[in-house]
């Protein structure tokens, strides 16, 4: 169990009655401890993990409501992984709702993409807070997003649509620069 401990995700080991055998410390410090998975899940989500997060079910996905330290109610992806002697790996992911919003206008981008029209401008999700540490999960996003951008400029300008490689390119500029607004003793 010692390689275990490192990994980088919430993770716990159960067994087929759901008793957690085994919990990372990042997932006891995002979902807190716990006896067993069903402890980790909200109730309205119970009766999906009794059913679909099973030795039976092998791996796979499940998107559940779970309960977290700092929130009583995240919306997670359930990632399981049975071994045939009924011992179960799970890891629980939080979508993070600035993530599934950024991901949300990806898609919308491709869709405009696939049919040949310009996207709209899409304001960037300010939060409401002025501390620091609160702004920087969103830094954080529109830097990955302006390296998601490098990667596909060259396909971009290869199909003849260097305009939405510079749209991209001012709007992250634009959230960038409010971000540089709104953050605290600036």
């Amino acid at each position: 169990m010692q390689s275990l401990e490192f990994l980088p995700v919430p993770y716990v080991q159960i067994n087929e009655q759901y008793e957690i055998l085994f919990a990372s410390p990042q997932a006891v410090e995002a979902f807190g401890p716990a006896a067993t998975l069903l402890d980790l899940i909200d109730s309205e989500s119970r009766p999906q993990v009794l059913a679909r997060v099973t030795p039976q079910s092998g791996q796979g996905v499940v998107e559940v409501n779970a309960r977290m330290r700092d929130m009583p109610l995240a919306l997670c992806d359930l990632h399981q992984h049975w071994e045939p002697s009924g011992r179960g790996h799970v890891v629980l992911i939080h979508k993070d709702p600035h993530l599934l919003r950024i991901v949300d206008q990806l898609r919308q981008m491709q869709e405009h993409l696939r049919h040949g029209s310009v996207p709209p401008p899409v304001p960037p999700p300010v939060p409401a807070r002025s501390s620091q540490a609160d702004w920087d999960p969103l830094a954080m996003h529109l830097s990955t997003i302006r390296d998601l951008v490098r990667v596909v400029r060259p396909a971009l300008l290869d199909a003849g649509k260097s305009a939405y490689a510079d749209l991209l390119d001012r709007e992250l500029d634009e959230a960038e620069g409010i971000l540089q607004e709104k953050l605290p003793g600036d």
